[in-house]
């Protein structure tokens, strides 16, 4: 009983926050990033959301967050190579969620899947600790708004980094991949070719 009663609760939350809008979304000019260099477009809609965590400070509010969000982005481009910061979307604790490459550009983290995904990383290292709950309402905020945007297929799937990484790597970390395998919309097996069936 208790198990339908969450059920029932998790499809009303969709429901309610589908009709609510989007999430508030810091602009890359807001948080002061770089102009965005690629033009690489995402084939939409987009049928993953690959989950990472940044490995770096968690942050609480805009300013701490803000300067996070420059720190990925300045080591993405000059320690990893990337042309911009690799995340689609980021998401503090202070609930907001900072755009990166947005919606209809290309992540830049796992190439084989850049094409038809969104990477949306929690800003943090989460190997024995929870993002808080703000910071998971702002990520069901945001899918629910790829949703109504049509950026999104409402048959989207949630996989972890660490699932389909060609390096070794436990990205999102330990806590935060516990979590989202608890989400029904997590996929145990990911498969490229699920890309066709939009």
């Amino acid at each position: 009983m208790k198990k339908n009663n969450y059920l029932i609760y998790i499809v009303l939350l969709d429901v309610i926050l589908y009709i609510t809008a989007c999430p508030r979304i810091i602009s890359r000019t807001q948080w002061d990033g770089k102009p965005i260099s690629i033009k690489m477009q995402l084939i939409q809609p987009a049928y993953y959301f690959i989950i990472h965590q940044s490995s770096s400070p968690i942050c609480f509010n805009q300013t701490e967050c803000s300067i996070q969000m420059r720190n990925i982005q300045n080591f993405h481009i000059h320690s990893n190579g990337l042309p911009d910061i690799a995340y689609n979307f980021c998401i503090g604790q202070d609930g907001n969620v900072y755009e990166g490459r947005g919606w209809d550009v290309q992540g830049g983290d796992m190439s084989s899947y850049n094409a038809y995904a969104i990477n949306l990383c929690f800003i943090g290292t989460f190997d024995t600790t929870m993002p808080n709950f703000k910071s998971f309402l702002a990520a069901q905020e945001l899918i629910l708004c790829g949703i109504s945007k049509g950026k999104v297929s409402s048959a989207y799937s949630l996989i972890a980094h660490r699932q389909i990484s060609s390096s070794d790597t436990n990205c999102p970390g330990n806590a935060l991949f516990s979590e989202v395998k608890r989400n029904l919309r997590f996929d145990y097996n990911p498969n490229q070719s699920n890309q066709f069936y939009f």
